[in-house]
């Protein structure tokens, strides 16, 4: 048995050391291999472990990837158009829906209106940005093992729904969802309640739902009294910055923390903006290790924008109410803990060009260019 398998771990690692690149853009008159992640991934040259760097540009419709193994691969997002480009976008974005249908699939630093992951397991997204995703609902469907890390969550589309559902499949286990930023900039001046959740994860059993909701930043602009930012089950939800901003019927000095919604988990070291004379008795008998502070924008984050990039508004200040309140002694929120956030969604392990000098006129019959490269921050 044990030739077996070292045979068959030798024959997996033949294939990965002879998996094959593809390019992909949207724009013939840039000659990629495909023009979108569907064609590539249904094409007969494309095999498991390959990679599909996605260029910048637009892809619109729906776009499918259904063959399992492959990493799918962008340039990030909020990275200014280089002068004289072939696109209008700096990012890969996907103005619909990006649906992934494949086991063991990797989708890194896209700009995606809505994702949807379906029956699948050992799916990882991270440093994308996206409006909102979910899952399929049908009691025949799994999602297992799935990894939600680094993203950016800009959830301001007309409409109620979470930016993570994940609801009524057989199984919905083992995921993880950290280090992401989520805000929340809905308004409908005819019902200021904006969306029922942030992130709601339960199977149609709910035994069988179990997860990880750890150092994420969480920025509503709108809440109901009786929701709550999470509905989960059989979850560690630890190490959050969370801040309700409504000023609806001061709804933020309400008890929106819905006990009922996450009494399965274990919820600590959170820091909140509701204030302990508000929270709920249920709250504070049963999950007494979070900070119920009265959490602002002003008395936690930087507020200040850099280099264009929206998240960095959202990095920590000096003296900060989320510094080293997470259960190891770190800062809580996305900028801290195992995966801190990487501004601009910058695709691990592929350096860039951050600083680029070409003179207007030539030197001795040369023209002296000199650029610096940067390797991304992993």
């Amino acid at each position: 048995m044990k030739k077996i398998l070292f045979l068959a771990a030798v024959l997996v690692s033949s294939v990965v050391a002879n998996a094959t690149t593809w390019r992909i853009n949207s724009n013939e008159a840039a000659k990629a291999d495909f023009l979108s992640v569907t064609e590539a991934a249904a094409a007969n040259k494309v095999h498991r472990f390959d990679t599909l760097y996605v260029e910048a540009g637009v892809y619109q419709g729906t776009h499918t990837i259904a063959k399992p193994c492959l990493t799918i691969i962008g340039p990030g997002w909020e990275i200014p158009t280089n002068y004289g480009s072939t696109s209008t976008s700096s990012a890969a974005y996907f103005t619909d829906q990006l649906s992934i249908l494949a086991d063991s699939t990797t989708i890194e630093s896209l700009y995606v209106t809505h994702m949807y992951l379906q029956n699948v397991k050992n799916v990882i997204v991270e440093r994308c940005m996206i409006s909102w995703m979910d899952g399929g609902n049908s009691s025949a469907y799994k999602l297992e093992d799935i990894t939600i890390r680094n993203n950016f969550f800009r959830n301001d589309m007309d409409r109620q729904a979470a930016a993570i559902s994940f609801t009524y499949s057989y199984s919905i286990l083992n995921i993880s969802i950290e280090n992401n930023i989520f805000v929340e900039e809905y308004y409908n001046p005819d019902s200021p309640y904006g969306h029922i959740n942030v992130i709601t994860m339960h199977a149609y059993n709910t035994a069988n739902t179990s997860g990880l909701i750890a150092h994420n930043t969480i920025y509503r602009k709108f809440g109901t009294i009786d929701d709550s930012f999470i509905r989960a089950y059989n979850t560690v939800i630890r190490d959050n910055i969370v801040i309700n901003r409504s000023t609806y019927h001061d709804l933020n000095a309400q008890d929106w923390l819905n006990y009922e919604s996450i009494k399965t988990c274990e919820v600590y070291n959170n820091v909140f903006s509701i204030a302990a004379e508000n929270v709920s008795a249920d709250m504070t008998a049963h999950f007494p290790s979070n900070q119920y502070i009265g959490a602002t924008a002003a008395n936690t984050f930087t507020c200040t924008i850099l280099n264009n990039s929206e998240e960095t508004y959202y990095q920590l200040k000096e003296g900060s109410v989320a510094a080293n309140k997470a259960y190891q002694g770190e800062d809580c929120g996305a900028y801290a803990g195992a995966w801190p956030f990487v501004v601009n969604g910058r695709p691990r392990g592929i350096p860039y060009i951050f600083d680029v000098y070409a003179p207007n006129y030539p030197t001795d019959n040369l023209l002296n260019i000199s650029f610096k490269v940067k390797a991304n921050n992993q």
